[in-house]
């Protein structure tokens, strides 16, 4: 069985907060490898508002070193956009696996950022969907675009 996350939050305002928070029950992966696997507590956060004006988009890599109690002691490893990644990191550091942690102490995780939708709309709804452990995907609107250089 795999666990598909959908969740939609509109007016986030700031930088972008918490998107999703959930505890999640036990639940198994159609992966064998990993199928004793999974997350009990996740954060999602916001689409990064530099990325956002900047157009940027594309997807996040992280493979994390686990703790023996299932929290993520450290980002081994990432790969994507720069500009992404400190935001990933931010949410995994929130994030709780449970199930066979001995056996599998390195999980990789990807976070897909994506800009749907018109521009010129100040409107900052998320959609926030994925596949737990494993994928977790936002999508927002381009928003009002770059702000003009001002000197």
């Amino acid at each position: 069985m795999q666990v598909r996350l959908i969740g939609l939050v509109c007016i986030i305002v700031g930088l972008g907060g918490v998107l999703w928070e959930s505890e999640q029950q036990p639940t198994k992966h159609t992966d064998t490898s990993t199928n004793c696997l999974h997350v009990r507590r996740f954060t999602v956060l916001g689409y990064p508002a530099i990325a956002r004006q900047l157009r940027v988009e594309g997807e996040v890599s992280a493979k994390v070193r686990l703790s023996p109690d299932g929290s993520v002691d450290s980002v081994v490893e990432m790969k994507g956009p720069s500009l992404l990644q400190d935001r990933v990191k931010q949410s995994l550091r929130e994030w709780v696996f449970e199930g066979c942690i001995a056996e599998h102490p390195t999980v990789e995780v990807s976070f897909s950022y994506s800009l749907q939708g018109e521009e010129g709309i100040p409107n900052r709804s998320y959609v926030v969907t994925g596949e737990l452990p494993y994928k977790v995907q936002v999508i927002t609107n381009p928003g009002q675009g770059p702000r003009p250089d001002v000197r």
